[in-house]
């Protein structure tokens, strides 16, 4: 054998279909094992390169002229040859074969032959387990590999991975009869090349167009535009179409996944399935998605794709030890493979997976369809999830359940679509869309309360400042929404200080404190979640319940503080309408289940703003800061004492009796204002009413103290 090295491109070897991914699988197999063991393959430009002893033409004159097909059958299943019903041409035509290429095929159908005598008909249902049993320790090594891809024993029942259908078959079209077939079709019985076999493989390998290249054969789940069916072709319904040699190594290619039992000890005494880079099907990350597909899909398959060098030892154990983790468990879906990939939870060297769903189409069959490119990087975001990931599986895996209500299958959709966002896209907008999403949960499992504890589906767990700072986008928006949403009153009783986070009144949740760390639980009293969409009718009713609350607490002044402050050029905006009142809530809803008893004080620049909000708003707030006297004079002189009709007034639209109380009340407290009453429109006055909610910053503060009171008072 030479020493010199050749480098094959073969443009017809491609990632998608699935079909021709698996042919440059199988062309590097062949070439490994039947000519070169030291041959490498790689990906470049959406094409498999190979890098062996062989040129191109002496590539073609291997397969075309020594190829030994690997003995691929399946005596299990109807329609492989083995039965009177069946079609027996092709099997026949092996077995009478005098070729020494088919001799192993020839060998292994004799055995297989003598296992079926055995049996004397098909095995049932009952009986296929031990049926495959005695195939798998009887027929010869040659079909080891096979067997291996084709089924797995050692569970319960028989299992069967995704990529060859049932053991062989998918529905009617059995795989291994038309594997026999397609040999037929590029050499004779005495292993002579067909006169066309020469010009199909290169049509195959290199993308050469030929007249008569393709045939009409069926191809199967591997390559839907060519399997035919309605709207495929230029009449109503086209044909199946396939090049033989696209067929054969196609099937080849398919033997580098094997499968085998993953024991997980004493979590899962009976293993489960483990197939390389498969996982349940996610109908989440693509156009079509959807909960009906999922239910319907067999499976996903997420193939590498690789840009180095890699000999077929590497590849092969990569294939059958492929191992896709999220926080030391397993990918469990597709959402999952995504947050692997985010966060190198696979096994390394590869730059990036094509995603394949094996879903049904046109009511009859499975096809293996393309749902995107997914490049391995490193994405921080992605660890973002690990402290929830038990109340993600938890919260998935319940949502399974038929009797599982529409709101809470749509919410597991929608988080599977912001979690794959999160994990592929780094910015702080698919930060946000996560917080959205997880407070849309929160809310859902808040209304379906019964269904929630009748599953034992706690609360989302308190969330790390990290989530905070990810999700900054430097936004008004963001700052008013965060500011609320860390809210919390604090108040004494019998020497013991007691907070309450503002997530304690917006989810029906009790929220506690011990030894550094927060724990969240659904409350006994049976409360409802605040439902209310509306910033301006939400925010009053936050304030209002807020207020009724430092009553009942007997708290003297407003004692409501958070760590993260607006601005009053933020709360000028949002007066003005300038701001999305949606997003707001959207991201108050995500942001309030934050920890809050976390680290957040310093995090945040606090913006030097000027702008002056008005007379009424600054009148109003005064009234309803925490130690406003510290703050706008500079040494302590008590509490603003807390009028609760000041706000309820300005709720209802009546500013000028609102601003006139809250002028008298700064006027009790030794604070003389320039105004003593503002009219204004009431929906400007309930609008300036909910934005007392927002905590200002300490320099905003003083600006509306200077432009509000007078100098001697100062």
């Amino acid at each position: 054998m030479s020493s010199d090295r050749f480098t094959v491109v073969l443009e017809g070897c491609s990632p998608q279909p699935l079909g021709a991914y698996l042919k440059a699988l199988g062309v590097l197999r062949l070439v490994a094992e039947q000519a070169d063991p030291g041959a490498e393959g790689y990906w470049q430009n959406d094409a498999f390169v190979i890098q062996s002893s062989l040129d191109e033409a002496a590539l073609i004159d291997l397969l075309v002229n020594k190829y030994r097909p690997t003995p691929v059958m399946a005596p299990w299943n109807g329609g492989s040859g083995f039965y009177p019903k069946d079609n027996r041409v092709a099997i026949d035509w092996v077995r009478k074969s005098r070729s020494d290429r088919l001799a192993p095929y020839r060998e292994a159908i004799h055995e297989a032959d003598r296992i079926v005598a055995e049996w004397g008909d098909k095995p049932s249902k009952a009986e296929k387990e031990d049926f495959l049993q005695e195939c798998r320790s009887k027929l010869p090594d040659d079909t080891l590999d096979w067997l291996d891809a084709a089924f797995v024993l050692g569970t319960e029942t028989p299992k069967y991975p995704p990529l060859l259908g049932t053991g062989g078959n998918d529905g009617r079209l059995e795989f291994t009869n038309n594997f026999m077939q397609r040999l037929m079709d590029v050499f004779d019985s005495d292993g002579r090349p067909s006169p066309t076999s020469h010009s199909w493989l290169r049509s195959s390998l290199f993308g050469d167009l030929a007249p008569g290249h393709l045939r009409g054969q069926p191809i199967g789940q591997f390559n839907p535009s060519g399997a035919g069916g309605p709207n495929s072709s230029s009449d109503f319904e086209g044909e199946s179409l396939v090049n033989p040699w696209d067929y054969l190594l196609m099937i080849e290619g398919s033997l580098l996944f094997a499968c085998g039992i993953v024991k997980k000890g004493e979590s899962n005494l009976n293993g489960e399935l483990s197939y390389p880079f498969s996982v349940r099907a996610s109908g989440a990350g693509y156009g079509t998605a959807s909960k009906n597909e999922e239910r319907s899909s067999r499976a996903e398959l997420w193939v590498p794709i690789w840009s180095a060098p890699a000999d077929y030892r590497v590849l092969r154990s990569l294939f059958s030890e492929g191992r896709s983790n999220v926080e030391k468990r397993r990918a469990r879906d597709g959402t999952d493979f995504v947050r692997a990939v985010a966060t190198l939870g696979v096994d390394r060297g590869i730059d990036s997976f094509q995603r394949y769903g094996f879903l049904e189409r046109n009511g009859r069959a499975f096809f293996a369809i393309p749902l995107g490119r997914f490049m391995v990087r490193r994405n921080p975001q992605a660890d973002l999830l690990a402290s929830i990931d038990g109340w993600l599986t938890r919260f998935k895996s319940r949502a399974e359940d038929k009797e599982a209500p529409a709101s809470v299958r749509r919410a597991v959709r929608n988080l599977d679509n912001a979690i794959i966002r999160l994990c592929t896209e780094e910015n702080p907008q698919s930060v946000q869309s996560m917080l959205i999403t997880l407070g849309d949960c929160e809310r859902v499992l808040g209304v379906s309360s019964k269904w929630t504890k009748d599953n034992h589906i706690p609360p989302i767990p308190p969330l790390q400042a990290e989530w905070f700072l990810k999700g900054d986008d430097g936004s008004p928006e963001y700052r008013l929404a965060s500011s609320v949403a860390l809210l919390s009153r604090s108040f004494v009783h019998d020497g013991v200080t007691t907070i309450v986070p503002i997530r304690s009144i917006v989810e029906p949740v009790t929220i506690t404190r011990r030894n550094r760390y927060t724990d969240v639980k659904w409350s006994d009293e049976g409360r409802s979640p605040m439902m209310g969409d509306d910033a301006v009718k939400l925010f009053n009713e936050l304030m209002n319940k807020n207020i009724k609350e430092h009553l009942k607490q007997g708290v003297e002044g407003y004692a409501n503080d958070s760590p993260i402050k607006a601005n009053a050029r933020d709360v000028l905006l949002f007066l003005n309408g300038g701001l999305d009142d949606g997003r707001i809530v959207r991201l108050f809803r995500g942001l309030v289940l934050l920890d809050p008893f976390a680290r957040y004080r310093g995090r945040y620049a606090v913006a030097s703003d000027v702008d002056y909000p008005g007379s009424a708003y600054s009148l109003l707030k005064l009234c309803h800061t925490k130690d406003l006297a510290t703050t706008i004079v500079g040494e302590t002189s008590g509490q603003v004492p807390l009028v609760p009709e000041i706000h309820r007034r300005a709720m209802s639209g009546d500013m000028m009796s609102a601003t006139q109380l809250a002028a008298r009340r700064l006027r009790g407290s030794g604070l003389e204002p320039r105004v003593g009453g503002c009219e204004l429109e009431p929906s400007q006055s309930k609008r300036i009413a909910a934005s007392l909610l927002f905590p200002l910053d300490d320099n905003s503060i003083r600006l509306i103290g200077r432009r509000t009171i007078l100098e001697e008072t100062e």
